[in-house]
């Protein structure tokens, strides 16, 4: 199964503080444009204001003071002018309270007219006596030269510089972090895939940063709790093999002095079945043994009939179908003899039959070969969805280990009432 591809901490984290930096450098921008905007209107105001508030106090000491006016700035009393401008009046029905200002763009009054580029700003205030002031300033930006307007210009491009300063600052350094952390991730991924049970005791690398040292401590604790099972599983499978060797070797001599003697007919039956059951718990302190061991040498080959040998299994553990209601299905026959370990073949094959025939009391058995592939099924028709009666058994688990420890595809598919056991048989080499 192929994983899907997926990013890598360092990208997901160098994506995630791009796209705040990239926001934050729009907003801070948008907010750079309107202060600058503001603090341009701001201006214009704070001038209208001092001049009407200056006009106002010397109409209070002398109401015959002439209204002020110069080339941006006129004063009228009580109502606004007419300013016409493309036959038509600008200010007409403009409604100003007191104290407030308007700001009037000309190629919002005036659309056809590009080359009059002006800006209205009007205020409207309060003399002592009653009367309305309104001041109107008129800047004029067709009076400006080209050189004179650029400094406006720059002042945005500044702003966007500042912007764009930031964002290549904030890609350097997160370039910078990525690649750190990269590099100790690729490091911590490489030492993970390398580290095993045979080399813990080697010095492990600082990783610098405290989780993945963390992480790489974790892992190595695993290893060691998994080494020390392994271990104490071992030993555990060799003490159990040479403690069960002694009463197994008692009573197979004893088993030879009484194939001397004469015994009743009575007795036979129950002999062969301690005879059989003595053989099997032979072939499963064997198996416990060789998991044992601690060498990996691997099993001598022998040429194996593999037909001979799947009817042989058969025939030692049909006692445990008697007076069972099952029926065995061979279909072999057109096995071929190979070059195999014999030894291990064995272990795996008597206890997939011998588990197959111990656990089916009603049903059938079928044993097959096909390209290649041995295999075993049984089905029950008395514990139909009672998985753990079907696959319970010590032979199973002891097939799982050989297979794993040869290295050998073994496949268990369980079903209702049923287990399916196919062993794929090793190419002789």
């Amino acid at each position: 199964m192929t994983l899907a591809k997926k990013f890598s901490v360092s990208n997901n984290l160098t994506s995630y503080f791009f796209g705040i930096a990239l926001i934050t450098v729009i907003v801070y921008t948008e907010l750079l444009v309107q202060y600058f905007e503001n603090g341009i209107e701001s201006s214009a105001e704070l001038r209208l204001l001092t001049e009407t508030r200056s006009f106002a106090n010397a109409y209070e000491q002398d109401k015959t003071a002439p209204l002020p006016s110069s080339y941006v700035m006129t004063f009228y009393f009580d109502e606004l002018p007419k300013l016409v401008m493309q036959q038509s009046d600008i200010l007409k029905g403009v409604d100003l309270n007191v104290g407030d200002f308007l700001f009037i763009m000309g190629d919002e009054v005036v659309p056809k007219l590009l080359e009059d580029e002006f800006v209205l700003v009007l205020h409207h205030g309060k003399l002592h006596d009653g009367r309305s002031l309104y001041a109107i300033a008129k800047y004029d930006f067709n009076l400006l030269a080209d050189h004179e307007t650029e400094r406006w210009d720059e002042d945005f491009l500044f702003i966007l510089y500042i912007g764009v300063g930031y964002l290549v600052l904030i890609l350097m350094a997160l370039w910078f972090y990525s690649y750190r952390v990269g590099k100790k991730s690729g490091a911590l991924v490489d030492w993970a895939e390398q580290v095993s049970t045979d080399n813990l005791g080697s010095e492990r690398p600082d990783f610098q940063f405290n989780e993945y040292n963390r992480v790489a401590t974790c892992l190595e604790q695993s290893l060691k709790r998994n080494a020390a099972l392994m271990e104490r599983e071992k030993k555990f499978l060799s003490h159990a093999s040479h403690e069960l060797r002694t009463p197994i070797a008692i009573i197979r001599a004893n088993m030879e002095i009484l194939e001397r003697m004469d015994i009743p007919e009575l007795a036979l039956s129950p002999l062969s079945r301690v005879e059989r059951a003595n053989t099997n718990m032979q072939l499963i302190t064997e198996t416990l043994l060789w998991l044992g061991r601690k060498n990996d040498i691997a099993p001598a080959e022998y040429q194996v009939n593999i037909t001979y040998l799947l009817k042989q299994l058969i025939d030692d553990h049909t006692y445990l179908i008697q007076g069972e209601s099952v029926e065995v299905i061979h279909d072999y026959d057109v096995a071929p003899v190979e070059v195999l370990p014999a030894t291990p073949l064995m272990i795996i094959l008597n206890n997939l039959i011998r588990n197959a025939f111990q656990y089916t009391h009603k049903g059938w058995i079928r044993v097959t070969y096909q390209c290649g592939r041995i295999i075993v099924e049984n089905y029950d028709t008395d514990i139909v969805n009672d998985r753990e009666v079907v696959s319970f058994g010590l032979g199973l688990e002891l097939t799982q280990k050989v297979c794993s420890r040869l290295h050998w595809e073994l496949d268990i598919i369980y079903s209702d009432g049923g287990v399916k056991a196919a062993l794929q048989l090793p190419v002789s080499g």
